[in-house]
């Protein structure tokens, strides 16, 4: 049964996608999180030549929260097929908290 996004579509596709390679498939980039890693690294585990960064958080949609080193590693990717090296992995960024101002709460002289 067709969704209703592709009922209202003005047109139809001129490129349908095709199928998946018969032979051996390309390697997959798996992204996750401490909370999301298992299905990623599972796949990773089925595709020969795969790799799978770990993000040492939690969060989810990790690409479009902005996460620098997990952009640079999908960009990457996505443009040269290169796949990170073995036991990469990518941290949250760590910045140091704003010094904090002590009330001073001594008794002053009058």
């Amino acid at each position: 049964m067709p969704s209703a996004v592709s009922v209202r579509w003005p047109a139809p596709a001129t490129d349908p996608p095709g199928p998946l390679p018969a032979g051996k498939p390309p390697p997959y980039l798996g992204v996750g999180s401490w909370t999301d890693f298992g299905q990623p690294a599972d796949i990773v585990r089925r595709v020969p030549g795969s790799a799978a960064i770990p993000y040492l958080s939690t969060g989810h949609g990790l690409y479009n929260s902005g996460i620098p080193c997990i952009i640079a590693h999908v960009n990457r990717y996505l443009i040269s097929l290169r796949l990170p090296a073995p036991g990469a992995v990518c941290r949250p960024a760590t910045r140091r908290p704003e010094p904090r101002r002590i009330r001073d709460t001594r008794m002053k002289p009058r």
